[in-house]
This record gives C-alpha cells, sequence and structure tokens, in this order.
C-alpha cells in the first residue's frame, strides 16, 4: 500500500511539474518589461499553446514558414522573435511585406494556378467570398486559440481569424484643440460651427470609419450624413494617405484629421507628435484577419504560427511592434489598448465581412459621386481598406 502511495504521489508530483508554466523566451521577457507588464498578464498562456505533438512533429519536419503581412519588415522581425525561441525548430520565417488589394489577390491567384507564395496569409476582409469559393485556407478551428476571439470577428466556417483590432476615429492638435471641445457624438462635426469651413482635414477613406457608422445607423442615416457633412461642415478633401493626414494636422493646417487609427496615432505621440486620440459615442472598428493556404508546403508550420499569434504570447508581441490593439477577448482592457478610455464603454461598430460586402458598396456609390462632385482630389479613390 506504502509503495502504491508513493507511486500515485511521484505520479501527481510529474504532473505537476508539467502544469507549472514554461520559461518564457528572452524575447517575451523583454517584451513584458517593454510593455511595463508581469508575467501574470500571461496567465493560461500554457493551455493555449498545448496544440497537438503531431502538429508539432509534422511542423519540425518542415522547418521552414512564409507569411504575408502588412507589418513593416523591422516591426515583423519585434513580432516573430519570441515565435523562433519557443519553436527553434523552424528555422527560417520568410516575411513579405504587401500593400493593399495585392497582398491578398496575388496569393490567392497563385493558388488557383497551383503555386504558393505563401504559406499565411493577413488582411484580405475585401476578398474573402474568392478565398471561400476557391477553397483556399485550411480549418483552424480546432487550435487551441480558436476560442480566444469573439464570434463575430472568426469565420462561421473556420477558415480565418481576427489577430487584431483597429480603431478608427479621429486624430487632434492638442496645441489647437481643447479636450472639453472634441464632439461626443458623430453628428457634431455637422452641427457645430466650431469643427465647420476647413478645420477638419479628410481623407477618402470612408471604408474605415463611415462604413461601420452607415451599417449601425441605416441608409437612411448614412445618406443625409454624407449630404450634410460635404454641404454643411465643409471639410477640407485631402489626397494624402492616413499618415500624411496627421501630419498635416501636426503643422496646423486643420485641427482634426479625420480618420485616424488609435495605433497609428500612438505611434506619432510617442515620438513627440502634439496629437490626441478621440472616438465620439459610436466607435468604428476594424478586425484583420489571419489564414492558413491550404495544401501549402509548409501548412503545419503556419497552423502553429496562427495558434501562436492568437495566443497571449503573440498578440503581446503583435501589440509590442505595432501599437495595435489585441483581439483576444482577455487582453481587452487598460493595459493593451492604445487609448482605453477612448473606446471602452462605448458603443463598438464593427466592420464585419458582411458589412464589407453588402454595405460598402453602397456607401461608396453614395461617397464618391459626393466626394467627385464637390472637388475631392481625383488621385485616390475610396476603396479597399488599407490598416
Amino acid at each position: 500500500m506504502k509503495t502504491r502511495y508513493l507511486s500515485l504521489l511521484a505520479a501527481a508530483l510529474v504532473i505537476g511539474q508539467a502544469a507549472v508554466a514554461a520559461e518564457l523566451p528572452q524575447a517575451t521577457k523583454d517584451i513584458l518589461r517593454t510593455l511595463k507588464l508581469t508575467e501574470k498578464s500571461l496567465d493560461g498562456l500554457d493551455a493555449e499553446l498545448a496544440v497537438p505533438a503531431s502538429l508539432i512533429e509534422a511542423a519540425k519536419k518542415e522547418g521552414r514558414l512564409k507569411v504575408r503581412a502588412n507589418l513593416s519588415p523591422a516591426n515583423f522581425k519585434k513580432l516573430q522573435a519570441p515565435f523562433l525561441e519557443r519553436y527553434p525548430f523552424i528555422k527560417d520565417i520568410q516575411y513579405t511585406r504587401g500593400i493593399g488589394m495585392n497582398r491578398a489577390v496575388n496569393p490567392l491567384l497563385a493558388f488557383k494556378r497551383g503555386n504558393y507564395v505563401t504559406d499565411v496569409i493577413t488582411s484580405f476582409t475585401r476578398v474573402v467570398d474568392d478565398y471561400r469559393e476557391a477553397k483556399a485556407l485550411t480549418d483552424i478551428a480546432d487550435l487551441p486559440t480558436w476560442k480566444n476571439v469573439p464570434e463575430d470577428a472568426k469565420d462561421k466556417h473556420g477558415t480565418w481569424i481576427s489577430t487584431q483590432n483597429s480603431h478608427w476615429c479621429m486624430a487632434y492638435n492638442t496645441k489647437r484643440v481643447k479636450k472639453e471641445e472634441l464632439p461626443k457624438t458623430w453628428m457634431e462635426l455637422i452641427e457645430n460651427p466650431r469643427w465647420h469651413n476647413g478645420k477638419i482635414g479628410m481623407g477618402n477613406r470612408p471604408q474605415l470609419w463611415l462604413v461601420t457608422l452607415w451599417a449601425h445607423y441605416g441608409d437612411k442615416w448614412g445618406t443625409e450624413y454624407i449630404d450634410k457633412l460635404f454641404s454643411i461642415a465643409r471639410p477640407q478633401l485631402r489626397k494624402e494617405a492616413i499618415n500624411g493626414l496627421m501630419k498635416l494636422a501636426v503643422m496646423g493646417e486643420y485641427d482634426i484629421a479625420l480618420p485616424a487609427a488609435d495605433y497609428r496615432v500612438k505611434i506619432q505621440v510617442e515620438k513627440g507628435a502634439p496629437l490626441g486620440f478621440h472616438c465620439p459615442d459610436v466607435v468604428p472598428a476594424t478586425d484583420s484577419q489571419i489564414g492558413v493556404f491550404r495544401g501549402s508546403p509548409n501548412s503545419n508550420a503556419g497552423r502553429l504560427f496562427v495558434n501562436w499569434m492568437l495566443s497571449k504570447e503573440g498578440q503581446l508581441a503583435l501589440t509590442n511592434a505595432d501599437k495595435s490593439a489585441p483581439a483576444h477577448s482577455g487582453l481587452q482592457n487598460d493595459d493593451f489598448l492604445s487609448y482605453p478610455r477612448e473606446v471602452l464603454g462605448k458603443t463598438r461598430a464593427l466592420r464585419t465581412v458582411d458589412v464589407t460586402n453588402t454595405i460598402q458598396p453602397r456607401m461608396l456609390k453614395v461617397w464618391n459621386k459626393v466626394w467627385a462632385t464637390t472637388g475631392g482630389p481625383s488621385e485616390k479613390k475610396a476603396g479597399p481598406a488599407k490598416r
């Protein structure tokens, strides 16, 4: 009996030791230090990374990985560091930065021809139906971290999942605008003369912010809002991209830059720019998806990477790399959002795949006509969203 007891005790100790959190990669410890977080932020990480041994073995045999995303190469290098340290049998990640629609379209065209230019693909909202029709993506719903993301931010068929959030509201020049002046509702941009006659610098990017408001309030509201925004508020219609819009606000060309993303504003503020980020009553939000090409040469390594990306460790690595907000439900708090007071507790209007495919075409038809007839620059037409 005593021998059996000792055997059971020994077994329990082994199980207990296995349950203790594995040693964190040094890169992860460095990220925690940079973000001023403790290891408690990673509670539950072991369970999130508990993929089947068969997946590990298959990924080991592949040993390589190709990823296509829109992060800068420098930021992706920051992102991949903990992954490569945790899974040293992945000897190399070949990263390609894709911009705009080409990021998603070209790999899909290659897949249809029987070629693979990448294993992992991100940000393909506008062509998600094309991916589904081509059966281009493998099932990832069996991965442990699939459950970490809300249902409206992942594919009901199990082939893609969101990795990060962006909140698209407005940036303002903190030297020219008092915080108490900022509009509490989106209608105040039209109703309050404070923001009229060129005080707003507006880019041709309604798909980043207005489409979700249109979906939230309805077609009638959206059509009338566009008309009044252009005819009453009369913003400066700019040809610059998002970063350019913010820089002109810093220079005092106008008081508010619309639209602006929280993570992009944060990057500029950390460089010393006199900018603030503000969201009225409804917060337009977009997600960035990730998926793995079906049958790709390194699809197992790709699945391992996706699971890691949706773990707390991967999400913090992504936040550290480019200031983006995590999609992980357990990380929606003050520690992980660039401007938590501007988004938490407010209504969130998410640009889902359905919104993009059904509402966005109607919105763009109205927007593009008004943009053109009111003198908006023609060099840049509203189209596919760029994160």
